[in-house]
C-alpha cells in the first residue's frame, strides 16, 4: 500500500477519537525516512511531544502577546524591534534620536541605544545622567557591564543600573572611583550636542 489519504470537506474536521477503553492514542509513521506533507498553514491546539525538531525553514514564531510560564526550561518569548528612549537628569528629558533597536530572549532583553547629535542642553551638565523608556518592564534593580562611546571623548567602561522598572542609570568608570555618575560634564566635557552609543542587558518581569 503506497499511501492513506484522509481528507476533508472545505471547513471539516478529522479527529482521531481516543480508543473505548482506557489507554494512549497513538499516531505512528514509519521508522524509515518520509515526509509528513502539510498543505496551506494549518493550526494545531493541546500539547505536542517531540524529541527533536528539525527546522528546515529555519523560523519560529511567538505570538505577539507573550504566554509567561513558570517552567524554568520552557521558552515562552522572542521579540526584536526599536524603541524610542530618552535621555534624562531626573527632571528633565531628551528624546534620543537615532534609532535604538532592542532584542528580547525569555526574560533577558538586551538594548542597542544609538544617540546621534542630539541636543542635550536642557540637560544640567552636573546631574547624573539616565536613560529612561526601556522596551519592557524591569524586573529589579540589576545591573551589567558595558562600554559607552561618545564623539567627544574616549570609549568608557560603564555600568548599567537599572533603578526602577523602566530607568537606567549610567555610571562611569574611573581610575579613582569604582563608579561615578555620568554627567554632561565628565562624558562630554559639558558639550550641548553630541552623539554616543551604548548596549546592555536586564531581565524583564
Amino acid at each position: 500500500m503506497s499511501s492513506v489519504i484522509i481528507a476533508g470537506n472545505t471547513s471539516g474536521t478529522i479527529t482521531l477519537d481516543a480508543p473505548a477503553v482506557a489507554g494512549t492514542t497513538t499516531l505512528t509513521l514509519p521508522a524509515t525516512s518520509g515526509t509528513v506533507a502539510l498543505t496551506a498553514s494549518p493550526t494545531f491546539t493541546g500539547q505536542a511531544t517531540i524529541p527533536t525538531i528539525n527546522l528546515t525553514g529555519g523560523q519560529i514564531t511567538f505570538p505577539a502577546t507573550a504566554v509567561p510560564s513558570a517552567d524554568a526550561n520552557t521558552l515562552d518569548d522572542y521579540e526584536e524591534g526599536t524603541f524610542t528612549p530618552s535621555l534624562s537628569d531626573g527632571t528633565n528629558s531628551v528624546a534620543i534620536a537615532g534609532g535604538s533597536t532592542y532584542t528580547k530572549i525569555g526574560r533577558m532583553v538586551y538594548v542597542a541605544v544609538n544617540g546621534y547629535n542630539t541636543n542635550f542642553s536642557a540637560l544640567s551638565a552636573s546631574a547624573a545622567l539616565r536613560i529612561t523608556g526601556l522596551p519592557f518592564t524591569a524586573t529589579a534593580v540589576a545591573a551589567s557591564q558595558f562600554n559607552l562611546a561618545t564623539n567627544n571623548l574616549s570609549t568608557y567602561s560603564c555600568v548599567a543600573e537599572i533603578y526602577s522598572s523602566t530607568i537606567a542609570y549610567v555610571y562611569l568608570a574611573n581610575n579613582t572611583i569604582d563608579y561615578n555618575n555620568a554627567t554632561r560634564n565628565n562624558l562630554v566635557s559639558g558639550a550641548s550636542t553630541f552623539s554616543f552609543r551604548t548596549s546592555f542587558f536586564y531581565f524583564a518581569t
